[in-house]
């Protein structure tokens, strides 16, 4: 792998701990989505739903703070996937409580929906992460 393309996919390593912690970022933007569901603070609007707005909303800020720090457009596409699953694993697992745990733990490894927020990740990060690489470079240069 070129060393462009790396950098670009998992930055620049500044500190021994500045990947496992971008990575645990996911595990708490899934946390944080999931409960902000389950607690009433985000909602969906009803109807058929394909992008959730507060889970998009909160990856892409993540995504948006991955490029500002220079962390990688692979942790970029990570945080926005984590945002955007925590919403899916609300919606599988406990607003569709109908029928026994088996059942709500496959729902949530629909193969179809994982891709489909997938792609949405890719797209949604991709933009934060641009959007906070150029608002990091220009406040770098203002700065300097």
């Amino acid at each position: 792998m070129s060393t462009v393309l790396r950098t670009l996919l998992v930055g620049r390593r500044r500190h021994p701990l500045q990947r496992p912690l971008l990575a645990g970022l996911a595990v708490v933007l899934f946390f944080l989505s999931l409960s902000a569901y389950a607690t009433g603070l985000a909602t969906v609007s009803g109807g058929v739903v394909w992008v959730p707005g507060h889970a998009a909303l909160i990856g892409v800020a993540a995504g948006f703070g991955v490029g500002f720090a220079r962390g990688g457009l692979l942790f970029a596409w990570l945080a926005s996937y984590a945002s955007l699953l925590g919403f899916f694993a609300y919606g599988a697992a406990i607003e569709a409580a109908e029928g026994d745990l088996v059942e709500r733990v496959g729902s949530l490894v629909r193969v179809d929906a994982l891709v489909f927020f997938g792609v949405e990740a890719v797209l949604f990060g991709t933009v934060a992460f641009v959007l906070g690489s150029v608002g990091g470079w220009g406040v770098r240069y203002i700065t300097d």
